[in-house]
């Protein structure tokens, strides 16, 4: 059996990611349990649009912080952290650091961005509710047509029981 080799790694986005799933259930119509489940947990978070992505990740390059990789950038990209702490603390699980004059240069161009996913995800949020509600009202008008429906040939049947009985 052969063994693959890796030729190259690049670090995507969520928003690419979420493209590239699109694609393949366009190509395949069908997802694999693994992407399956990477699509539920992408659906979860309302996503910058593509242009927005790649606006910020160019803008987060311009800055030109030193020893700060695409990998580094995609991480800020997709969290979206919009404080200089939050920018240290997200940057704490890499072999790098960063100053505080970088860290608050990367938490303003992230900002507006952010604020844009927070909007983004409170839409998100009353949307999901509303269906939710929605889907709540379908269930409870399905089991009240049950529930009709049900009682009106229970009581036929006890009815007819009891008159059997007198005939025998």
């Amino acid at each position: 059996m052969s063994k693959p080799e890796v030729v190259s790694e690049q670090p995507i986005s969520m928003v690419h990611l979420k493209k590239e799933l699109n694609k393949i259930k366009k190509r395949d119509e069908e997802l694999n349990y693994r992407a399956n489940k990477t699509e539920e947990y992408l659906n979860q978070f309302p996503l910058l649009t593509k242009k927005d992505n790649d606006e910020l990740c160019k803008g987060l390059e311009g800055l030109g912080v030193s020893r700060l990789k695409d990998i580094h950038i995609t991480k800020l990209v997709d969290i979206l952290p919009p404080t200089p702490e939050e920018v240290k603390l997200i940057l704490q699980g890499y072999t790098v650091s960063v100053t505080n004059e970088s860290a608050q240069k990367l938490a303003d161009v992230i900002k507006p961005y952010a604020e844009k996913a927070e909007e983004a995800r409170k839409k998100h949020k009353v949307i999901k509710e509303e269906e939710e509600k929605k889907e709540e009202e379908t269930v409870a008008e399905e089991v009240t047509a049950e529930e009709t429906t049900e009682e009106t040939p229970q009581e036929d049947v006890k009815e007819e029981q009891p008159e059997e009985k007198k005939e025998e």
